[in-house]
């Protein structure tokens, strides 16, 4: 696993994740979750539209259970901990991509959406005070960032595993 415990406070310094950025971040959240139902029916409505990403959702019901996932996920991110049990689903999370051959410019893309949507709805929702309002577009930026940093970690992580049994599989069957 790349990060056993958790993500490492060095980490977490670098992108300059402390306790008043997270404190941003659960008040967006709080302030943002009765509109994420709407940010999710709005993201599935682009996948479903694009037919290089339509062909990885397979019924409504499958996709009823990502948006749930989706929710989740994005809740624990503003407002959880970056611990070994934050870790372990984001690797469920990049072994799915993994398991269905997402490419990684399909989930960057994901992540552009969602930062866009999350950004705007956090101007809009903290319009009337924009010092706060840019706070929270910062801290919104980290976690996304850091989260996109973790996923592709572990993602690359698996692969090279693939890829190294792969390389062993041919020196294996030769012996």
């Amino acid at each position: 696993m790349v990060f056993p415990k958790g993500v490492p406070q060095k980490r977490l310094d670098l992108y300059g994740i402390n306790k008043e950025s997270m404190r941003l971040a659960r008040k967006f959240w709080y302030a943002v979750v009765p509109q994420f139902d709407g940010i999710t029916q709005k993201f599935y409505n682009r996948l479903q539209a694009n037919p290089d990403t339509a062909r990885y959702l397979s019924s409504p019901r499958m996709i009823e259970r990502l948006r749930a996932a989706q929710k989740v996920h994005w809740q624990d991110l503003f407002t959880g901990e970056f611990d070994a049990s934050y870790v372990a689903r984001v690797t469920v999370a990049a072994e799915a991509h993994l398991r269905i051959r997402l490419p990684n410019y399909h989930y960057m893309a994901a992540y552009a959406f969602f930062l866009n949507e999350l950004t705007a709805h956090a101007q809009r929702l903290f319009a009337s005070d924009m010092d706060e309002a840019v706070h929270i577009v910062g801290a919104i930026n980290m976690l996304v960032m850091l989260d996109m940093d973790v996923t592709t970690s572990i993602y690359m992580q698996r692969m090279m595993h693939l890829s190294a049994a792969k390389a062993a599989a041919p020196a294996q069957e030769k012996a």
